[in-house]
């Protein structure tokens, strides 16, 4: 009997494995509205056929916090998400998030920070104690030290809720990270993770809201993975461009102990490093292409890749 149990256990098997190879490859991206799902759209139409395995896009509300809690559980096989978001949960749930479990496909584009207060607010310490009364937003372009959000509460909603827990983590500043509604006006500065422009920040900036300017080396030297940025953003008629620091979005997949399944991560892998150019020049693909490929020969986000394809 055991025999038995033992055969038909075995080509049960057996019958799985092909079932299993024509399943196609279930990609969180995002809202329909935002970038992450045409950009995977995009990855797909250029590079599906080139694929053992069939890619399909999902939506995913919950953005890059969603698409990485969606692989952890199954639901998603691969997803797109900010590589800061990643590194927050491999360190909070490191058994189920690492670079043996999750690898990167591609690096993508850069999101960017924009730190927002509201007209009259002040940190709640003597150390920077009448710090905003003296800053012109408008002409001062050095960065201010990121150290003056310790301790204070900041609003957040989305996948910017946990970009704000990152950076308290990462930067020991032990901020009380509070969910809001997207674009609440609240009495505490609001951080937004975004690509820019975004229209939520101009709504701020429309009630007499400020950004910010942030010394992006001071979180680059704590936190290998934020880069810097300057935002550009029209106030009181003028285009004000603004230091702050900035995150890469990438397109992570599970990784198998079997190699045959990797394969087709391997394969999207290779064909998006060929296809940038032109994904970056078609006038139909998402324009953060563009950054993509400039990024081409730059220094890639730590973490393991999938092999390329010879």
């Amino acid at each position: 009997m055991k025999f038995k149990n033992l055969f038909f256990g075995a080509m049960i098997a057996t019958l799985a494995i092909p079932a299993l190879a024509n399943k196609p490859i279930t990609v969180g991206s995002g809202g329909v509205g935002g970038s992450y799902y045409p950009m995977v759209n995009d990855m797909i139409a250029f590079c599906g056929s080139s694929t053992s395995r069939q890619f399909t896009n999902v939506e995913s509300p919950g953005g890059s916090v969603g698409n990485v809690i969606g692989m952890t559980n199954k639901e998603f096989h691969a997803g797109i998400t900010q590589i800061d978001v990643l590194k927050y949960y491999a360190k909070m749930m490191g058994e189920k998030v690492n670079a043996n479990r999750m690898k990167v496909v591609v690096g993508l584009h850069r999101e960017s920070g924009h730190l927002m207060i509201p007209p009259g607010w002040e940190p709640k310490s003597s150390g920077f104690s009448g710090f905003f009364s003296k800053l012109n937003f408008l002409e001062d372009k050095k960065g201010v030290d990121i150290n003056l959000l310790k301790n204070q509460t900041i609003g957040a909603w989305g996948g910017s809720i946990v970009s704000a827990k990152a950076l308290s983590s990462f930067l020991g500043l032990n901020m009380n990270v509070v969910e809001i509604q997207p674009g609440a006006k609240v009495d505490s500065p609001v951080l937004r993770v975004a690509g820019q422009p975004d229209d939520h920040v101009k709504a701020y900036l429309a009630a007499g809201w400020n950004i910010v300017p942030i010394d992006a080396e001071i979180l680059k030297n704590r936190a290998s993975f934020y880069d810097k940025v300057t935002l550009n953003y029209s106030i009181g008629g003028k285009v004000v461009s603004i230091p702050s620091f900035g995150v890469r979005a990438v397109f992570v997949a599970k990784s198998s102990r079997a190699d045959a399944r990797n394969l087709p991560f391997s394969e999207m892998a290779s064909c998006l490093r060929k296809s940038l150019a032109d994904l970056a020049d078609d006038s139909d693909t998402n324009p953060n292409w563009e950054s993509v490929y400039e990024f081409e020969n730059e220094e890639q986000v730590d973490w393991d890749y999938f092999p390329l394809l010879k």
